[in-house]
């Protein structure tokens, strides 16, 4: 597996996490009705917390990432 897959698939899963967590956070504290959606509060905090701690990953995964040659579909270098 490629390094520069991981981290974009490593963040663009952490930038769902944080929009979960800001949209609950909304209707807790703000009081939007209408959403008709009602997430677990200890869930959404929990997907916040693996945000902060996924940094240490997210280090390593770009380091390993800037040894690789291009590849995809336009072979650009990642990340």
């Amino acid at each position: 597996m490629w390094a520069g897959d991981d981290l974009y698939n490593l963040v663009a899963g952490n930038v769902e996490k944080l929009g979960n967590f800001l949209e609950g956070f909304s209707g807790k504290y703000f009081r939007v009705s209408g959403d008709g959606e009602s997430k677990d509060s200890k869930t959404i905090l929990q997907g916040y917390k693996s945000i902060l701690t996924s940094k240490i990953t997210e280090d390593s995964l770009t380091n390993f990432a800037k040894w690789e040659p291009g590849h995809g579909r336009f072979r650009f270098r990642r990340p």
